[in-house]
């Protein structure tokens, strides 16, 4: 057998032996399709159940306090975060979707999908832990209703309900302020000298700051899915629609999602501006003038 046939015959054998994967099953397709969606839809999700569950234990059952209602909410946006990452980004809140798509380039024609999701999963959550503790829920109102203001009202462990006498101006700002730091400290997490995994992690000690430090007047939604999705799951259960939703001059926009989205933008702007290097940041793009020089 001459070289010649030898190393066409060892390329044939190499050819043969390279592994050729099998075409994506339905599943798979689904899931490369719509998983970024579901991961937001759950991240939110997770949410609501230990936020949401954690106040509903402390104001039904007495097990547990304002602190470990703040556990509850960052350890549940944690937990969001962790689940989410990996496929999404880990978003799970509207304000950091549009936040990240105005300022890091996150592709604007996800931006409403991904809003859709965090809304569905915070629904679909507080559906979930509201059906766990419907009869302590019972038990509590006495024979009241489905209330969100007084004595015997549950409403304000699934939606954000502001202080008695607090003005709009100051759940506006409370509002804005809480997600300016949230927003603000994400970004700054995304540094690329910090290691990613330790993300979620710093955003849970930073819900817990937030939560200890503005989070008394208004709840500290911080999150208008987090809001919005309850308020709607909250209507379908028959709590008072026009109270939950005319409450405050129509605290739910001006104060949540106003207020918040005001907020993520105020806050990842500053941190893009001062002190984030990374590429993907619109401020961080090279000016015309520089790559002319370059070029040259």
């Amino acid at each position: 057998m001459s070289s010649s046939e030898r190393t066409s015959d060892a390329e044939g054998q190499q050819r043969s032996s390279v592994y050729v994967p099998p075409p994506p099953n339905v599943v798979q397709r689904f899931r490369n399709a719509y998983g970024e969606y579901f991961a937001e839809m759950f991240g939110a999700g997770t949410i609501i159940i230990f936020g949401a569950g954690a106040q509903l234990q402390t104001q039904l059952w007495g097990a547990g306090d304002v602190l470990t209602c703040a556990f509850g909410w960052a350890i549940g946006v944690a937990l969001g975060a962790y689940i989410s990452s990996p496929i999404s980004g880990g978003h799970i809140n509207p304000a950091v979707t549009i936040a990240q798509a105005v300022f890091r380039r996150f592709p604007l024609s996800k931006v409403p999908g991904y809003i859709l999701s965090q809304i569905l999963g915070c629904f679909f959550a507080t559906l979930i832990i509201y059906s766990n503790y419907a009869e302590a829920i019972a038990d509590f109102q006495r024979g009241t209703g489905h209330t969100v203001y007084g004595d015997t009202a549950t409403a304000g462990n699934f939606v954000s309900v502001p202080k008695d006498g607090l003005s709009a101006a100051t759940a506006f700002f409370d509002e804005f302020l809480g997600t300016a730091l949230l927003v603000g400290c994400i970004f700054a997490f995304t540094h690329p000298g910090l290691p990613s995994p330790a993300l979620p992690l710093a955003v849970l000690f930073t819900l817990l700051g937030i939560a200890v430090a503005v989070g008394a007047q208004t709840g500290f939604a911080i999150n208008p899915a987090r809001d919005f999705g309850p308020r709607l799951a909250l209507t379908v259960i028959g709590y008072p629609a026009q109270t939950l939703w005319s409450h405050n001059k129509g605290y739910w926009f001006h104060s949540i999602w106003a207020a918040d989205i005001l907020g993520a933008l105020v806050g990842g702007g500053i941190v893009d501006i001062f002190l984030y290097p990374g590429p993907n940041s619109i401020f961080n793009r090279t000016s015309a003038s520089a790559r002319f020089t370059l070029n040259c």
